[in-house]
């Protein structure tokens, strides 16, 4: 799906006039790689996080394999077409090494208003630093899928609770943190609310098919007044937590 995607991707940052916005596109790329392998780990089961980043750092090696044949090819085919020397590329890693090495050499773009071209190690810099924003961005949004709780009876990910939200007056996670993680029913004793327009906590749980399972995130949400909107931290993340604590939860 990556290789695919690469010709949208080299279009728009090619047309695009402004450094920051390329950094922005190179981000929502990563982000549309990760929300694809966080679906492919999801589908096929897959909670080794390891496992997880070793798949993602080969699956963006054949990306950026792919990625310069199109890239070199547009920019020896004189600017004509994406795919005009996609089959010479592939079949002469050689031959795409040296038209790699020459685009370096002479450049082909600039920064601001300056004539001269990005060359030599400055450029390499930059092709680096394209594939590890893409690398951070992608493994980020999969470890967080991978990171999920798995049910291991069931064979399957743990759902999470929709039909209540739970959210508590303020107070400093960090500082009950150990307290909680020791006696979970320590949430019980805090005032839930229902009023969002102030610092608040906020659970989110979940489960197993028959709550035999279940595990809990606590967010600190901090409002800021300038921005207008919250700030949320996950502070404890997949806590362990029996039934009876989940059906005092509820109830």
């Amino acid at each position: 799906m990556g290789i695919i995607l690469a010709v949208p991707y080299l279009f728009l940052i090619r047309v695009c006039p402004i450094i920051y916005l390329c950094i922005l596109i190179t981000l929502g790329y990563g982000y549309i790689l990760g929300m694809i392998s966080s679906k492919l780990c999801k589908v096929f089961k897959i909670r080794n996080k390891k496992l997880a980043v070793l798949g993602i750092c080969i699956g963006i090696a054949i990306y950026t394999y792919f990625k310069w044949i199109f890239y070199t090819g547009y920019q020896f085919s004189g600017g004509t077409s994406y795919f005009s020397m996609f089959t010479y590329f592939l079949s002469s890693p050689s031959e795409l090494w040296a038209g790699i090495q020459i685009i370096n050499y002479t450049g082909i773009w600039s920064f601001g208003s300056s004539s001269t071209p990005v060359t030599g190690f400055i450029l390499w810099i930059v092709w680096l630093a394209e594939i590890g924003i893409l690398s951070a961005a992608t493994i980020h949004i999969t470890v967080n899928q991978v990171s999920k709780p798995f049910i291991e009876a069931e064979n399957d990910w743990a759902k999470e609770y929709t039909d209540r939200v739970f959210a508590f007056e303020n107070f400093d996670i960090k500082s009950a943190k150990q307290e909680i993680e020791n006696n979970p029913d320590y949430l019980l004793s805090v005032t839930p609310i229902g009023d969002f327009r102030q610092n608040y906590v906020s659970l989110k749980l979940y489960h197993s098919k028959g709550f035999m399972e279940s595990y809990i995130v606590l967010e600190q949400n901090i409002y800021n007044p300038e921005k207008k909107k919250y700030k949320t931290e996950a502070v404890i993340k997949y806590l362990y937590v029996d039934y009876i604590f989940v059906n005092k939860l509820i109830d």
